[in-house]
């Protein structure tokens, strides 16, 4: 904290941060420097784009997205604030499209285990041998594709195990 209290060296402040990977150090000195600059001055600019990166880095997205629609209103087709925007936009849309995936598979997992438990269901209370396997061999494909985890297939092998 013993600095000069000037844009200039905030700005270099703040780039040492972001270019250490410590983007959320950085941002108070591109806040500072943006706050204390006039919005023309070549200083207030490259603190808005560091700051625009520093939250792109840190996987703010749609915060990233917000500030530099923010900006562009000042700084009408700054080609950084534009890439920054539309790169921050394409991870959100590729972040949404791995939810609807991973929705996808919790779905399958949830019909899985509803036809073994109505099959189960259907079953005397013994539970034979070869049903046993194949749940286990549709449990394993599945363990194996990533649709669980190893530890939610030792869960449910465990209840399979139980039932015999």
């Amino acid at each position: 904290e013993d600095y000069p209290n000037v844009p200039e060296v905030e700005l270099r402040m703040g780039n040492i941060f972001l270019y250490s990977k410590k983007a959320n150090e950085a941002i108070p000195f591109y806040d500072s420097v943006i706050q204390k600059t006039p919005y023309t001055e070549y200083e207030a600019l490259s603190a808005k784009h560091g700051k625009a990166m520093a939250l792109e880095s840190m996987h703010n997205y749609e915060e990233a997205v917000q500030f530099c629609n923010d900006q562009l209103s000042l700084h009408e087709n700054d080609k950084l604030l534009l890439r920054i925007k539309n790169k921050s936009l394409e991870f959100m849309k590729e972040t949404k499209k791995q939810m609807e995936i991973v929705d996808k598979q919790i779905q399958q997992v949830d019909e899985l285990l509803e036809q073994t438990n109505s099959t189960n269901n259907e079953k005397s209370l013994g539970t034979s041998d070869s049903f046993v396997a194949d749940e286990l061999s549709k449990l394993a494909k599945l363990k194996e594709q990533g649709v669980i985890s190893e530890e939610e297939f030792s869960k449910m092998k465990q209840k399979l195990m139980e039932k015999m």
